[in-house]
């Protein structure tokens, strides 16, 4: 079945927190975010004729098999930052890809305004610069959908440490406790593939033979990443797999 795309005339814009669902029947994940995507530009079009308003819009997209709503136990994050002094980073960027028990996935990505100088390589490494984001959110008015997308699942990354460390301070600067447990994919990969003599992200998924689109960029990263979770929790028993979660206490 092919998803047609939302035209000009379907758009009725209003104002406040409104909430809706669009489910698109034999559709890929891949195809489904194409959509989400394409909605988004006709509706932040549409919007750009109203003024002296603060407009968010946030488009997630989810995959359900078999109308199974299995509690998601992993999410899979990735975050691209200012660079800067440690602890003064500011996110400019987040991918977060949500796990579920049975194997469903759901995508939440977003640009984020950092209200601070990007650095010079940091431009360079990822494309990302002041003027591309000077008119997307800023944490705060994204920060309860991230809460709320990560809540009671473990925190999972490459490099885990960092984009935990980064996320949690953001959260910290508008007053709100952060707290997840963490998964790291190195360590993961260090058990699961010992021989290997890179396990930078970029090198391993190589070597590995997984696919990684818009390198340095928090979707492309996170789907990479993902898609190496995937591949080491098959080869890797579950209670040794829980045994390198590390708990935090709520």
């Amino acid at each position: 079945m092919q998803s047609k795309t939302p035209t000009k005339q379907t758009i009725q814009p209003t104002i406040g927190s409104k909430i809706f669902q669009i489910i698109l029947k034999n559709t890929s994940l891949n195809n489904a975010v194409i959509v989400a995507d394409k909605l988004r530009k006709v509706v932040e079009q549409e919007l750009k004729t109203i003024k002296d308003q603060t407009i968010t819009i946030s488009l997630g997209v989810t995959q359900v098999i078999n109308g199974d709503t299995t509690d998601s136990i992993y999410t899979i994050i990735d975050i691209e930052t200012t660079g800067g002094k440690f602890n003064e980073e500011k996110i400019t960027e987040i991918a977060i890809f949500k796990l579920s028990k049975n194997g469903n996935i759901s995508k939440y990505h977003k640009l984020i305004n950092p209200e601070k100088k990007i650095q010079p390589f940091v431009e360079k490494l990822t494309g990302l610069n002041n003027k591309m984001l000077e008119n997307k959110p800023v944490f705060s008015e994204i920060s309860k959908e991230i809460n709320s997308f990560t809540k009671g699942c473990v925190f999972v990354a490459h490099n885990v440490k960092f984009d935990y460390r980064v996320l949690k301070k953001e959260f910290s600067r508008i007053g709100v406790k952060f707290q997840r447990d963490l998964l790291c994919t190195i360590e993961l990969s260090k058990i699961v593939f010992p021989e290997m003599k890179s396990y930078s992200l970029g090198k391993l998924v190589s070597n590995l033979g997984i696919e990684i689109n818009n390198r340095h960029r928090a979707d492309g990263d996170a789907e990479a990443t993902l898609n190496l979770f995937v591949l080491l929790t098959k080869n890797i028993e579950r209670d040794k797999l829980n045994k390198l979660i590390c708990f935090k206490n709520e």
